[in-house]
């Protein structure tokens, strides 16, 4: 069945999704807690956070599909008026190396085109494995994060806000 990538909207995103993408979120705040054990706390209060936005309706995320199964999410935030900032990029163990994150970024990428931005950033542990990944996307080193072992990506985009 094909992949599809949506943005999710809280008039139509019934309980049995948002169950399933807490879920989704539950799993990448163990799996990063497992990578940056310093930063366990953190994690936490920004999952929550994650969690807190994806429950109240929030805007801005984008979901991947096939079916009616959820293969992936990711969050999309402006920040500053000039850069989007993405966070909570989590794809389902059984869905990863088969394009679902690329997908979610591509279209993270295209609908981050309509904001008055000229950026896409993201916060990534530096000894990640997705390093590579968001650089085969694009993304290229910008600045240290504030937190200790992790780097900000950032993208140049053009702006159709």
């Amino acid at each position: 069945m094909p992949i599809t990538v949506r943005e999710l909207e809280s008039s139509t995103a019934d309980d049995h999704i948002r169950s399933q993408l807490v879920t989704m979120l539950e799993a990448a705040k163990h799996s990063e807690q497992k990578r940056a054990p310093h930063l366990a706390s953190l994690i936490e209060l920004g999952s929550d956070a994650l969690v807190a936005g994806l429950l109240s309706g929030e805007a801005g995320w984008l979901v991947a599909q096939s079916g009616d199964k959820l293969l992936g999410l990711v969050r999309m935030a402006l920040h500053d008026h000039s850069e989007i900032i993405l966070s909570g990029l989590y794809v389902a163990s059984q869905s990863r190396r088969k394009g679902v994150g690329s997908q979610l970024i591509r279209a993270a990428m295209k609908a981050a085109c309509y904001y008055p931005a000229n950026k896409i950033a993201v916060m990534v542990a530096e000894q990640n494995p997705a390093v590579h990944f968001y650089q085969a996307l694009g993304f290229t080193f910008a600045r240290r994060a504030k937190f200790p072992k992790y780097i900000v990506m950032e993208v140049q985009i053009n702006s159709g806000g």
